[in-house]
């Protein structure tokens, strides 16, 4: 069951992030200094293509969360230790560190997004 707790926070916290989202170039991999380098090269609309694709991204790992945590739900507890249940909660510990990381890359976008947006209102 704490399992499942897990699976559940990790789906909440994905959740919050997300509002909408359209599709451009989402590596996971990427650190948060390379994010910001190329954050500072790009304008308002890149940065909101950015944003959206890293939502998207984030929609997607959840609703793989949810189909995960469905899956383990439907496990008996006698075979919870067995290897399709360790197999499902690799996986879900993935998807928690892929979101993770592409949370971060989307904190780095949004700051970035809202620096620009100050920045245009001052020079009018």
């Amino acid at each position: 069951m704490e399992i499942m707790k897990k699976i559940l926070a990790i789906f909440v916290a994905a959740s919050a992030l997300v509002l909408c989202g359209c599709g451009a170039n989402v590596n996971e991999n990427k650190t948060p200094e390379q994010a910001k380098t190329e954050a500072a090269s790009m304008d308002a609309a890149s940065l909101q293509k950015q944003v959206d694709a890293l939502k998207a991204f984030i929609a997607e790992k959840n609703d793989e969360a949810k189909a995960l945590a469905e899956k383990l739900s439907k496990i008996s507890l006698a075979e919870q230790m067995g290897n399709d249940a360790k197999a499902l909660r690799e996986e879900a510990s993935k998807i928690a560190e892929s979101v993770k990381k592409i949370q971060t890359q989307l904190g780095v976008y949004v700051e970035e997004l809202k620096s620009k947006a100050a920045a245009a209102a001052q020079s009018k």
